[in-house]
């Protein structure tokens, strides 16, 4: 971020400030830039190209691959051929060289989209930056509106004004030249929403005039305008609601992955047998060791009595060895921890119901019909 502000500032001192140092402070952000985009392209490998967040990738080899063929390619080439005994001016005399050179220079302009990149890295920007895209997305139904209403109101101030009905014929030269056509017409009208009110001169000494712009600045100024501010607050809004969904749930990722993490290194510090599971006894030795329940409690971010509670829920029975709970369950449990049944929980709960009493009844069943039952000879 340091280096994109130092760089951002330079790019406009030295179109103001001449001073000739301004290019070694280049060749100096350029360096880096070659080095930060190296160390990516090394890190992320192919990953680099297909990543999400890609465009942001290509932009950077763009920008960076214009300014290397200008400040070190060109330079290296002019000096390769001189070494030659080549009397070859590249940059000033060889027509194609220089058109070379200004396509390079402007793509070098692509160095003020860095400070998109330096909005994205501070999270408020960044947020007001998607809630302006996604506006500028809602927009295009106001605007296509707009065009239409500057159209049909074009049309009848062009019949009207331009065209002299309204003066019985014969319109002024000054109403002429603002609505003598149609496209005429719609550039005065959209001047005209910009509060530019020069555009009705010719036309508010009669009360058809003044009717005329009282109704289009109430249907363009009062409605449309106000459409478009609703449109574009209420895109912001939701853009914004939905970044910071979305970092709030990033967070309770990386935060679930860490408590994970530890669960299974403390369980398995406990686990000696590394059976993959915690009888009774080493869980109750667990929670009696003041350091590993704290530690426990810390990263669970439960209570002795939660975690008693839940061990009982989740440990079954075991033929000889009593209850035992398979860790990595408790730890998958702890991610629901907390959250509301909604309906399909409900549901897998009836299904399991379900399947259990069918079971039972076939146990029963079984046992009814079993010859020399007891409860069948009395039957």
């Amino acid at each position: 971020m340091l280096v994109i502000v130092l760089n951002t500032c330079v790019i406009g001192l030295e179109l103001d400030v001449p001073w000739e140092g301004w290019s070694y402070a280049e060749q100096i952000m350029l360096s880096i830039y070659t080095f930060e985009l190296a160390v990516r392209l090394k890190h992320a490998g192919w990953r680099f190209f297909d990543a999400a967040g890609c465009a942001w990738n290509y932009l950077d080899i763009t920008i960076v691959g214009a300014g290397v063929a200008e400040l070190w390619v060109m330079p290296l080439s002019c000096f390769v051929r001189g070494s030659f005994g080549r009397n070859f001016e590249c940059t000033q005399t060889h027509p194609h060289s220089k058109s070379i050179l200004s396509m390079v220079r402007v793509m070098r302009l692509l160095r003020v989209l860095r400070l998109v990149r330096l909005v994205k890295s501070v999270k408020p920007l960044h947020r007001l930056l998607l809630g302006v895209v996604e506006a500028l997305q809602g927009m295009q139904w106001v605007l296509l509106l707009t065009v239409i209403l500057l159209y049909a109101a074009a049309i009848i101030f062009t019949s009207l004004i331009g065209h002299g009905y309204m003066y019985g014929g014969q319109a002024p030269q000054e109403a002429k030249d603002m609505f003598g056509t149609v496209p005429q017409s719609m550039f005065a009208l959209f001047k005209l929403m910009n509060d530019d009110q020069s555009v009705v001169d010719p036309i508010i000494f009669s009360w058809e005039g003044r009717l005329l712009f009282a109704g289009f600045m109430v249907i363009s100024n009062w409605a449309i305008l106000a459409i478009l501010t609703s449109v574009v607050s209420d895109s912001m809004i939701a853009a914004s609601q939905r970044v910071e969904q979305e970092e709030f749930n990033w967070h309770k990722h990386v935060q679930h992955e860490a408590q994970n993490r530890r669960l299974v290194a403390l369980f398995k510090e406990i686990d000696q047998d590394g059976s993959g599971a915690l009888d009774q006894q080493e869980f109750m030795d667990l929670l009696s060791d003041q350091a590993l329940c704290e530690e426990l409690c810390g990263a669970s971010g439960l209570s002795v009595s939660d975690l008693v509670d839940l061990f009982n829920c989740l440990s079954v029975n075991k033929d000889g060895q009593g209850r035992i709970l398979q860790y990595n369950d408790f730890i998958s449990q702890l991610q629901d921890e907390g959250k509301n049944a909604d309906k399909r929980s409900v549901l897998h709960v009836i299904t399991f119901l379900r399947a259990m009493e069918k079971r039972l009844v076939s146990r029963l069943d079984k046992v009814v019909h079993t010859p020399g039952n007891k409860s069948e000879r009395c039957h």
